[in-house]
């Protein structure tokens, strides 16, 4: 892609996943469709932000 000051952009699809958040608490899934158990959002989230900050603004 062609992203502001080449700014990476990281793509994930889940298959079977429902309307969960990825490796958080589970709920029925007659509520929320299938439950993907593949990867946890959460250090994913944090590991991408933690490398990639936002610049110091004045």
């Amino acid at each position: 892609t062609e992203c502001t000051n080449d700014a990476e952009v990281i793509f994930y699809t889940l298959n079977g996943g429902g309307h969960t958040w990825p490796g958080g608490g589970l709920l029925p899934g007659w509520l929320v469709g299938e439950i993907s158990t593949d990867i946890n959002a959460s250090p994913e989230l944090w590991s991408f932000f933690s490398n990639h900050p936002l610049p110091n603004f004045p």
